[in-house]
């Protein structure tokens, strides 16, 4: 991965702080982008090694641990990438995915499978 082009004239703190806002400002744009689309299986799966990618890069630029910003995106990548809708019953409970509530990953199954299947779902 390329350093980024400013890297070498911010002292630690300040690059930290820019890198922390821009990772806030994508991370909340690719959410909105994906809750504006419909998902196939292929289509997830390309969502989640885009997101990985994405992850990679900044962790290798960044001093701190990036992981826990794009912990929400890395959690809808697995409700979205998940065979059947009710497979969430594998990955889901407040302790393995706490950045999404019940609801949110309702919106986020319903952007994959049908209706029908989504309502079937006790959460």
């Amino acid at each position: 991965m390329h350093d980024l082009a400013f890297q070498t004239d911010l002292t630690e703190p300040n690059l930290d702080f820019i890198l922390s806002r821009e990772i806030e400002y994508i991370t909340k744009a690719w959410e909105r982008i994906a809750l504006a689309c419909k998902f196939s299986q292929l289509g997830a799966l390309r969502f989640d090694k885009d997101v990985r990618t994405l992850l990679t890069y900044f962790a290798s630029n960044a001093t701190w641990n990036v992981r826990e910003k794009f912990l929400r995106l890395l959690q809808i990548s697995s409700v979205l990438s998940l065979p059947s809708a009710s497979d969430v019953y594998d990955i889901w409970s407040p302790q393995q995915i706490e950045k999404l509530s019940a609801a949110d990953i309702r919106k986020f199954l319903a952007l994959r499978f049908t209706e029908g299947e989504v309502n079937q779902l006790v959460l």
